[in-house]
């Protein structure tokens, strides 16, 4: 239930008075609202607001002020009320709205098109399905999170607080972590148990994302299904090494998938998220490879330093290319497994796989590759592991190392072979002509 109360005094050229409102998608309790205006004008102002819990991320450069202050040109009549072009900042993002609320039925409708700023997916879905932090603590449940997500248990009566349809527009909007997309837009539409993300797209560093998310109410759950795709992210931008900060890979990486999922709160639904979808890399390069170099540096190893000093520095070092390649993506229980992806190119072949987990913000990614100018070499091995903007590799070189120690050591025994069959042909010879000068007369 969404109460508007304002009282109001009239002169010749303006409205002044305050108001009350409390419910809808704000976590205000009888909050004082100041309006001012007169027949073509009106302004609103009201009181902090909490950025994280609106949606709503302040612009870059701009001090934040939880404040809110809006102006435009307003009108009432048969309980609803008009914006035409509200301009200002709510929590220290510059927003536009025009549109209507009808304050006549039981919950307040809302109805327009709405400029952000800065935006945060997570935090509007937060907004519009859990309870303010403070009711939380009131009514004895957790406010504490668990990563990303959050924990606390949603509230699914707020879709009925507030029934609408508005087209969204954001210069910025966070999706999860780093993935930030431009000039996002989307049409959501909430109310009678449900809300949806509709026609939703944006550019993530000049390249297409699409989204349709819709979510339902049954029960103390929330079921939820979409789909996502993109079909050729920079890789660069989202998997970086921890050291340095440079990127893990280069080229692009597109995919499209499909998902369901029902749970009680944020972090319930992304752990149990399930689908399937498919994936593929094309002009890749994966850093802290250099087959290449290694495979014509190795075959003049001589000592054991030799080969330790070459995998150490030459190995583990430079950028490998490979094929552009494809795979599968099965989603169960939170985690994105994608399947094996054959790797080939600069003189290596072998195959790669990883998954990513979203409720711990986790990657984890194992690449096995041969020498394909060593037959008989056992696979080399690097994992990288970690957040996807702090990703740090390991190397597992322990069999590759052994392999190398055990054909160096034979073809120093084989030489050594030679070396000796040589010397007996050469004291052979020796005798031979010994002998000969001595039957001499």
């Amino acid at each position: 239930m969404t109460n508007l109360n304002l009282e109001a005094t009239a002169g010749s050229r303006s409205i002044s008075g305050r108001g009350a409102f409390n419910g809808g998608l704000t976590h205000w309790s009888e909050a004082t609202i100041a309006v001012d205006g007169g027949p073509s004008g009106g302004k609103l102002s009201g009181p902090p607001l909490r950025p994280e819990l609106y949606g709503i991320e302040p612009d870059s450069g701009r001090k934040p002020n939880p404040a809110f202050h809006l102006e435009g040109t307003l009108s009432l009549g048969d309980g609803v009320i008009k914006f035409d072009t509200l301009r200002g900042v709510v929590a220290g993002s510059a927003i536009t709205f025009s549109g209507t609320a009808d304050l006549s039925a039981s919950s307040l409708r809302v109805e327009g098109k709405l400029q952000l700023d800065h935006a945060s997916l997570p935090s509007i879905l937060t907004t519009a399905l859990m309870p303010p932090e403070h009711m939380a603590d009131e009514e004895g449940a957790s406010a504490k999170t668990a990563g990303v997500w959050p924990t606390r248990p949603f509230a699914l009566n707020r879709l009925n607080a507030v029934i609408g349809n508005l087209d969204v527009t954001a210069r910025g909007l966070r999706v999860i972590d780093s993935l930030v997309l431009k000039d996002a837009s989307f049409n959501l539409v909430f109310g009678d148990d449900r809300i949806k993300f509709d026609g939703f797209r944006g550019l993530f560093d000049g390249k297409p994302v699409r989204l349709e998310l819709a979510g339902t109410a049954h029960g103390e759950e929330l079921v939820v299904s979409g789909q996502i795709e993109a079909p050729a992210l920079p890789i660069d931008r989202f998997l970086l090494l921890k050291a340095h900060h440079r990127p893990a890979l280069n080229g692009t990486f597109g995919f499209k998938a499909h998902f369901t999922a029902r749970g009680r709160s944020l972090a319930g639904l992304v752990a149990r998220l399930t689908g399937e979808g498919d994936y593929r890399l094309g002009d890749c390069e994966v850093s802290g490879l250099d087959p290449t170099a290694f495979a014509t540096s190795i075959a003049q190893a001589e000592t054991l330093d030799d080969i330790d000093t070459m995998i150490g520095a030459i190995l583990q070092s430079g950028w490998m290319s490979f094929a552009d390649t494809s795979g599968h993506i099965h989603i169960e229980n939170g985690l994105f497994t994608f399947d094996d992806a054959k790797i080939e190119g600069d003189g290596v072949s072998g195959h790669a796989e990883g998954n990513f987990s979203p409720i711990e913000g986790l990657v984890d990614m194992a690449w096995q590759l041969k020498l394909n100018s060593l037959a008989g070499m056992p696979s080399m091995e690097l994992f990288m592991i970690g957040p996807p903007n702090a990703l740090e590799p390991e190397y597992r070189t322990a069999r590759l190392r052994n392999w190398l120690v055990a054909d160096m050591l034979q073809k120093n025994l084989h030489r050594l072979e030679q070396l000796n069959t040589g010397q007996e042909r050469n004291l052979d010879n020796i005798g031979s002509k010994t002998g000969q000068t001595a039957h001499a007369p």
